[in-house]
């Protein structure tokens, strides 16, 4: 098993090597390279509770094997970037889970961000079609909206297939991958190209049908910003808040429509929310209205705390159940504090592999993770539609797959999931900087288990009855495609 075969004698460090100034193309030496990745890899089976052990011993001494062989042999050489760039590759072949993530070190962010000149373009990936989303660059013929065929001569599809497995997911899922990309991608292009002075840009104009070409100087990031601001934020309307409810209608039809766009406590608490109030009001306005359409809105909706997820279940329920079936976490030594934990490397070294199952009544993290919940008070029975999209995340998606799994009438608009139908490994983070490279490796402590029944489709999240995407042109003029689909299927189910 990998977990003997990992050099224990490599421990984690998170030692200040006193740089003055950071270099980013600094070449790492082949010994710090593959000691580095024995540090992660240690990490990673001593900490995650979640991890499939066959998948990782196999490819782990391939990696192993790869990786000894461009150093010694080959005599490759890598920069930071290169190293995070395969490290990070790793951990998704591993399938260690979307909130399992390697990234650069600080400051090589910081150096990044003010120093080196950036794609000014931001994007909307749609599968490995990529379109110009806003335009922060100081052409101003650009238009946004055009399809991207290819950039600096490379194909679009072919950047999107290169790039795709920085990020991580849980499972097979695609998804949240396409949006993290989309989210990083002035960040990721500048890196493959190398750091061009220019992106030469093939485009399919559909507004004018027609080919278009653009060259677009890079820029540095304060510009981009400045850009931003002056064109996309002051006419914008004030932030969102992350609950909502509101009656719309169709066809003369009252419809009720629940927006939830986090679970988080503490994004609830910076809007002066209280989910027990907001769900307590919103369903007792439903009850009283005699709504027999509802509308739960998770899209954009990356997580939170699993009680405000069973919560909200609560009211979907007639009979006493179960969200949370198994939580399986990381054994902290009862003498560490969590800061301790994580700096100390000889607490890993000395709980290698530990974890244990948590019953409620001994967990001491999560108040509710396997307890029996009971129905709220004026929960509701109608057809419900639940509109989701690839950054519906965490416990939002699982909300979604316990509702696909367990309410009578629901159907799904939009975009696969995020997260793990039934499980995935989240909670409390263990950050590990790693030695030489001082890549930090996010290594999440608990793997949830919910009750719901067995995926339909192994290793894909919730995937819905109709699917919808937005396309660029309805993004840019605020159009709500899914909400407006979805109105429309209640209307004719109505008629």
């Amino acid at each position: 098993m990998m977990k003997r075969i990992v050099c224990l004698w490599i421990l984690f460090s998170v030692v200040n090597f006193g740089w003055t100034q950071y270099n980013p193309n600094q070449t790492l030496k082949g010994e710090d390279v593959i000691n580095d990745f024995h540090a992660m890899m240690n990490g990673l089976v001593t900490v995650h509770p979640g991890f499939d052990e066959d998948r990782v011993d196999s490819l782990f001494l391939i990696f192993q094997s790869q990786l000894e062989d461009s150093v010694i042999y080959q005599e490759a050489t890598f920069t930071t970037y290169d190293f995070y760039r395969l490290m990070a590759q790793y951990v998704d072949a591993m399938q260690f889970g979307a909130h399992t993530s390697v990234d650069l070190p600080a400051e090589y962010y910081e150096h990044f961000w003010k120093s080196t000149p950036i794609f000014p373009i931001t994007i909307k990936l749609m599968g490995t079609k990529g379109y110009l989303y806003r335009n922060l660059s100081n052409n101003l013929d650009v238009n946004t909206g055009a399809e991207i065929i290819s950039i600096n001569d490379v194909p679009m599809p072919v950047i999107v297939r290169d790039l795709l497995p920085l990020r991580t997911s849980d499972g097979d899922n695609q998804t949240f991958k396409y949006h993290q990309l989309s989210d990083k991608f002035e960040f990721y292009l500048p890196h493959y190209f190398n750091f061009p002075d220019t992106f030469h840009l093939k485009c399919f104009d559909y507004l004018r049908s027609k080919d278009v070409q653009y060259t677009i100087p890079a820029m540095p990031a304060d510009s981009t910003k400045k850009y931003y601001q002056q064109r996309y934020v002051i006419n914008n309307k004030i932030p969102k808040q992350p609950l909502h409810f509101e009656i719309k209608e169709q066809y003369g039809i009252p419809i009720g429509v629940i927006r939830i766009s986090s679970l988080l406590n503490s994004n609830l608490k910076a809007h002066k929310l209280k989910m027990d109030r907001f769900l307590k009001e919103t369903f007792a306005t439903i009850k009283a209205k005699k709504l027999n359409y509802l509308i739960l809105d998770l899209r954009n909706n990356k997580g939170g705390q699993i009680e405000n997820g069973a919560k909200l279940l609560r009211y979907f329920q007639d009979q006493p159940f179960q969200f949370l079936k198994e939580h399986l976490m990381y054994q902290q030594p009862p003498d560490k504090t969590l800061q301790e934990r994580y700096a100390n490397p000889e607490v890993f070294a000395a709980n290698k592999g530990l974890y244990k199952k948590w019953k409620h009544a001994e967990c001491v993290q999560c108040p509710i993770p396997t307890a029996t919940h009971q129905p709220a008070p004026n929960n509701f029975n109608g057809e419900l539609f639940v509109m989701v999209n690839g950054k519906t995340f965490s416990a939002a998606s699982s909300v979604a797959a316990y509702l696909h799994s367990h309410y009578k009438t629901v159907y799904f608009i939009g975009e696969e999931t995020a997260g793990g139908y039934q499980s995935y490994t989240a909670g409390t983070q263990a950050k590990l900087i790693l030695p030489a490279t001082r890549l930090q490796v996010n290594i999440p402590m608990s793997h949830y288990t919910y009750a719901t029944n067995p995926p339909p489709y192994p290793g894909k999240g919730v995937i819905p009855s109709y699917y919808i995407m937005p396309s660029v042109k309805d993004m840019m003029h605020n159009i709500d495609t899914e909400m407006n689909y979805t109105l429309k299927v209640i209307g004719k189910k109505f008629k």
